[in-house]
């Protein structure tokens, strides 16, 4: 592989360019933060560009006050030289005037005007400090201003001790050089450091004008680079979580549609790793779907067997039965008629399991149909109580029911199917001698029936589980029992609009109870 510009080559070919690597490179690493990091990125980026700007924005503040306070250095320079040019004026002007040789002279004025003019010189050079062109100008300009002083302070004495041969030689000295010295300190040494701190006072205020407006440029600049980050950092996030979520939202419902899901989502965050976990859900779940298929089609094939394999043989025992009952074989002794009677009970007990079964898979599957017609109520209950009547007798049970005259909308055998498994359950519970009792009345717009025992009860823990497939109300009961029973009269009677439930007392017995629609509101 070649390298050349921005460019990777292979046998000549451009492979990609050194900005789409660069590209590439920075997403791979973006999409490796998690939601946490990326916030802190996009917080913690625009706050130190802010922190840059602000730094930039401090430093040209103090550029505007070191140029504020040369401003106002120059400005006290140029004032106290123009002072001091003033009165160094004022003095040559007065002593341009004067004649030392008079006898009245005010020498005391010149002197303390002179001592003034040598104080303001003291200030302005310690202004100048630093300045060594100024500096030398100042003490040059002191020093000839300590020679005119003293000149000053030897006329004063002399004038003072009336000695006339000294004012002379005085005067003769202001007259050759002091005034003249007074207009080249007024003019040509102080003008001098007035121009040019007038000239550097003028360029500190151009330059602070000009920093003002940096300054507010820089300001706005802040302003604008913050807004702008904030629309941009909110914009992205929402952008971005939205995008996430959303794409989260349609994988939901296709898992509910049972479709393909939207492929993986990119990244380490917290959205890519629910995405993952997500993905992996909808995995587990088609392989359990497929599991319940294969356990569908398990049930289905053992249905079909019960139904062909095992029913049609019972079938043909129970007409072989009937035959044998019949006498069409010939008569068969006691032994014989017992051992037949014992066959078949229990060929009939395992084809009544072999029909509940068959039964409960029909309601599940939502394959029972129901031949519903107008119907008196008392014919159901006395076709169910004659079904059970001869097992009742057995047990030395009696069953009530007093008369009734209610219609109502239902599938003659499928109720009575539904009462006789209630019944038999009440048989199979009650002790020898007990009574069952049945109860029927309108409430609302529905029949209600009562079938009432007086077995050992139902505990309360179990009440909410009997109509459970399977499920019995102790133990003991499943030597007696598939728990099928219950289960399947709850179903029917659902199909009906009604409902069925139990009241029980442990120890005096139980009432189970069923409500279906009465004709008149069908």
């Amino acid at each position: 592989m070649e390298h050349h510009s921005n460019f990777l080559y292979r046998n000549g070919k451009v492979i990609i360019s050194a900005f789409d690597e660069f590209i590439h490179a920075r997403t791979f690493l973006i999409s490796r933060l998690t939601i946490f990091q990326k916030g802190m990125l996009l917080t913690l980026l625009p706050a130190a560009i802010s922190c840059a700007l602000l730094l930039l924005f401090n430093y040209m503040l103090d550029a505007a006050e070191q140029d504020a306070k040369r401003f106002e250095h120059s400005r006290n320079v140029y004032e106290l030289v123009c002072d001091i040019s003033a009165n160094v004026m004022k003095i040559a002007l007065k002593l341009e005037q004067e004649d030392l040789k008079r006898t009245r002279v005010d020498l005391r004025g010149y002197l303390n005007k002179s001592h003034q003019v040598g104080a303001e010189i003291r200030q302005l050079k310690d202004l100048v400090k630093g300045n060594d062109r100024q500096e030398r100008v100042v003490t040059d300009v002191e020093k000839t201003y300590a020679q005119i002083n003293e000149t000053f302070e030897r006329t004063f004495d002399a004038y003072k001790r009336r000695d006339m041969m000294a004012l002379f030689d005085a005067a003769k000295t202001f007259d050759t050089g002091i005034r003249k010295t007074f207009f080249t300190l007024g003019f040509d040494s102080i003008m001098s450091i007035a121009e040019v701190e007038h000239d550097l006072a003028d360029k500190s205020h151009e330059i602070s004008a000009a920093q003002r407006q940096q300054i507010k440029g820089l300001l706005w600049l802040v302003l604008l680079f913050i807004l702008c980050t904030t629309a941009a950092s909110t914009a992205y996030v929402l952008v971005y979580i939205v995008k996430r979520l959303n794409t989260l939202q349609e994988n939901t419902f296709l898992l509910a549609a049972d479709k393909p899901l939207k492929p993986l989502l990119t990244g380490d965050d917290e959205f890519a790793k629910v995405d993952k976990s997500f993905h992996f859900m909808a995995e587990c779940l088609a392989e359990t779907r497929e599991k319940e298929r294969e356990i569908e089609r398990m049930r289905q094939e053992i249905v079909r067997m019960v139904t062909h394999d095992i029913r049609s043989p019972l079938n043909t025992i129970q007409a072989f039965f009937e035959f044998l009952d019949a006498g069409v074989a010939g008569e068969l002794n006691d032994r014989g008629q017992r051992m037949m009677k014992n066959a078949e009970v229990s060929s009939n007990r395992i084809l009544a399991l072999i029909n509940d079964f068959l039964d409960a898979e029909k309601l599940e599957a939502g394959m029972m149909e129901l031949q519903v017609e107008r119907i008196a109520l008392e014919k159901i209950i006395d076709e169910s109580i004659a079904s059970v009547q001869a097992w009742a007798e057995k047990n030395d049970l009696t069953i009530e029911s007093a008369p009734v005259d209610i219609d109502v909308m239902a599938d003659k055998d499928r109720l009575v199917q539904v009462f006789v498994n209630l019944l038999s359950n009440a048989i199979k519970y009650s002790p020898k001698g007990g009574t069952i009792s049945i109860r029927s009345t309108e409430v609302d717009q529905f029949a209600e029936i009562r079938i009432i025992d007086q077995g050992k009860g139902i505990p309360e823990s179990q009440r909410a589980k009997i109509f459970e497939k399977f499920a019995q109300a102790s133990a003991a009961d499943s030597a007696i029992g598939t728990g099928l029973g219950l289960n399947i009269c709850r179903s029917i009677v659902n199909l009906h609009g009604g409902t069925i439930g139990v009241d029980s007392n442990e120890g005096i017995g139980s009432e189970f109870w069923v409500k279906v629609k009465l004709a008149g509101d069908a």
